[in-house]
């Protein structure tokens, strides 16, 4: 019993040393935690919308991809069908063969890729591909730093086909769309060997004269330097 009278007034103090904000009062004045206001609540609901935007987008875009691959398959199917049967006509393998081509450059959504599949292709002398890819790389990407490139090869393929006119059409594009380019010198060295071969001499040897004294330091200044030696040589001067 004695212990008791000495437990009890040590309890006592004990509990009245219990900090306020530790003790239950049963109220409080504050807000509990989990209370949202009419703003947070709008803004979860503006949050909402907008990721169920975005995930419709993305399902639009899924949809798409899958309709394309469905198209690829059908055709795929297609071409081997027609490819299986030894009697198919060269106008159908041409047909899948197109048809192949124009998949191939609808679906390539890499600019570098598409320009480096079409070098290949002029590389491996296979002009009129490379020459078609060349086209869907200038009409996807007009602002590519490649674009310059690619028209300058066009015009490239082209005279190589005997497409003189074609070809210096192509190279005078190419000067007056993209004035800056590294490729302009490459473009009017094109058009002075189409003159030289209309018999324009004159005109021809003002374009090579024009790469040597403005670009004097590039690889078509060097070929266009060799074609002036070669007309003073031959009295063409």
């Amino acid at each position: 019993m004695r212990m008791w009278w000495l437990v009890l007034p040590l309890l006592f103090l004990l509990s009245a040393c219990v900090p306020p904000s530790q003790v239950n009062t049963g109220s409080s004045n504050t807000p509990p935690k989990a209370y949202r206001t009419e703003g947070d609540l709008k803004k979860e609901v503006a949050l909402l919308k907008e990721q169920m935007t975005d995930t419709r987008v993305l399902l639009d875009e899924l949809r798409g991809q899958m309709e394309l691959m469905d198209k690829k398959i059908q055709r795929l199917e297609d071409a081997i069908s027609i490819l299986a049967n030894e009697k198919s006509s060269p106008q159908a393998l041409a047909s899948v063969r197109g048809k192949a081509l124009e998949e191939s450059l609808n679906a390539e959504s890499n600019p570098r890729e598409l320009y480096d599949k079409a070098y290949r292709e002029m590389v491996a002398g296979r002009l009129e591909i490379a020459k078609k890819m060349f086209n869907a790389f200038v009409e996807k990407y007009p602002q590519h730093p490649l674009a310059d490139n690619a028209i300058c090869w066009r015009a490239y393929i082209l005279y190589n086909q005997k497409r003189y006119d074609e070809a210096e059409q192509e190279a005078e594009r190419l000067v007056k769309t993209y004035p800056e380019g590294n490729k302009v010198p490459d473009a009017m060295y094109i058009m002075g060997e189409v003159e030289l071969k209309k018999g324009n001499i004159a005109k021809a040897k003002e374009l090579f004269t024009t790469i040597t004294n403005k670009y004097t330091f590039t690889n078509a200044a060097l070929k266009a330097k060799e074609q002036l030696d070669e007309m003073e040589s031959s009295g063409g001067g």
